[in-house]
Formats: structure tokens, sequence, C-alpha cells
């Protein structure tokens, strides 16, 4: 499974996450939900700041993703001793998930 390529951004209010296309226009990724949607006794102000936060986490996911492959790769490099054995299988786990691929 593939995702849609980064790097992504989001709006001025999180509302929205988007792409860039060959021609640099950009287009819709995700639609973020947090303002209007969350109960009511997170208010308006802290609703808006967790609409943003949800936003800069999942416009990150792209890199994120990339982040973690690179460093499996690395520690593979330098794990002769199987010291990065758990922090590996995580990794991997991780990505597994984010690909689709988890059995969860």
């Amino acid at each position: 499974m593939t995702h849609t390529p980064g790097p992504w951004k989001f709006d001025e209010y999180g509302d929205f996450i988007f792409a860039i296309d060959k021609d640099g226009n950009p287009f819709p990724v995700a639609d973020v939900r947090g303002w209007g949607h969350l109960p009511t006794e997170y208010g308006e102000k802290k609703a808006v700041e967790i609409q943003i936060a949800n936003a800069q986490l999942i416009a990150a996911a792209p890199d994120m993703k990339d982040w973690i492959k690179e460093t499996i790769s690395n520690l593979n490099l330098y794990d002769d001793e199987g010291i990065f054995t758990v922090i590996i299988a995580s990794g991997k786990a991780l990505l597994k998930r984010i690909e689709g691929d988890d059995d969860e």
C-alpha cells in the first residue's frame, strides 16, 4: 500500500492536509476534525488548538515514515551484537502498521 507522496502541509486552521501536484497546485489529502467535533467541555479555543495539533501530526506522517525506515537501516548496519534488536523490531512493527500490513 502506498500513500500520497509528501511533503504534506496544512492550512492555517488545521482543517485540511494537502500535498502539491507536479504543476505546483495543492490538492487535499485529509480533512482534519477538532473544532466543532470535540466534546463541548473542551471549549472552542482548546478545540482549535487540538485540531491544529492533529493537523501538524498528520502532515508530518510521510517524513516520520521516511525517518523510521532510515533509522532502521542505519541501526541494522551497526547491530553486530544485537544491541538494537528491540528497537529495530519495534520500528519494523510500526512500519507494518503505517503501511497497513499489521494483523491488528
